[in-house]
């Protein structure tokens, strides 16, 4: 699962496994931000990776990886995130 404020190399990453078999769900972005209950909605039993930039290359958006986090580790899923 990503967000579409994720840095785009990253997101290529991901659409190329979806390709290939994979579900990836996107969390959309709202006015230049996301949202906890868009994330909430995202995340389920079935989430295995959560993949996050801290900082929004688009805009500079700041994620809320805390928050983001214990909802994925709530469900099982693991967290990654760019920090770069």
């Amino acid at each position: 699962m990503v967000d579409d404020l994720h840095f785009i190399t990253s997101a290529y990453m991901y659409k190329t496994l979806e390709a290939q078999g994979l579900e990836l769900r996107v969390v959309p972005q709202r006015e230049g931000a996301t949202r906890l209950d868009d994330f909430a909605a995202a995340i389920d039993g079935d989430t295995r990776l959560v993949s996050l930039s801290l900082v929004s290359n688009f805009n500079g958006y700041l994620e809320d990886i805390g928050a983001i986090s214990a909802m994925a580790h709530d469900r099982g899923a693991y967290v990654y995130v760019d920090m770069i």
